[in-house]
């Protein structure tokens, strides 16, 4: 009994997430005046090796010890930035986003960063961005089939090329990833993980 109150109490955490999200979501979009569209792909288990494997048995891994595995997925964000026509569209700007993705074990992951971004421009069509974010996990444990939950710090650097006077533009974001056990990925809790992902930037306004 105790267990499966448990259990109810993890998936109504995981529903009350999505809600906040969703609501944050709407109001964002009204405020903000830019949408990102994520697609995530690669993702490297740092320190993984044919010594230190890191999931032999991943159906997504790309290689025999499951260094790289693919982690289909997507994502919606809102960047609070404003666009070319306002003298401050570079520099510091709030950042929210929810991504969905598949784990190494092909099971529906969930991310709801909020952080801030701050956007170097190196010229007119090319900027830097590093992203600093408190990361909102909702992972299945593979064990147990339970919904876990956690807090992990989050980092990423992307580099994107601007069309239409800098209003739209594609980048490839790295994120860093800290491991920590309590994610739900207990064959991958002892390694840091790296995600490679492209993404679409669009003007909202």
């Amino acid at each position: 009994m105790a267990n499966s109150m448990f259990v109810k109490s993890l998936y109504s955490v995981g529903n009350r997430l999505c809600l906040a999200f969703i609501l944050l979501l709407t109001y964002s979009f009204v405020q903000a005046a830019q949408l990102d569209i994520d697609l995530t792909g690669l993702s490297y288990h740092v320190g993984a090796s044919s010594s230190f494997k890191a999931y032999e048995e991943a159906p997504r891994k790309l290689d025999p010890y499951g260094v790289f595995v693919f982690n289909p997925g997507i994502g919606i964000g809102i960047d609070f930035r404003k666009n070319s026509r306002d003298p401050f569209w570079y520099g510091f700007s709030p950042v929210i986003k929810g991504i969905y993705l598949r784990d190494c074990d092909n099971r529906a992951m969930y991310f709801l960063n909020l952080g801030t971004r701050y956007r170097y421009m190196l010229n007119n069509n090319f900027s830097l961005d590093l992203n600093l974010a408190m990361s909102f996990i909702n992972a299945e444990k593979w064990l147990t089939n339970e919904r876990k939950n956690a807090v992990n710090p989050y980092a990423s650097f992307g580099w994107n090329y601007h069309f239409d006077q800098k209003d739209a533009s594609l980048g490839m974001v790295t994120s860093f990833v800290p491991k920590n056990k309590k994610s739900g990925r207990p064959g991958t809790n002892s390694f840091n993980i790296i995600f490679i992902n492209i993404y679409l930037a669009l003007p909202v306004c």
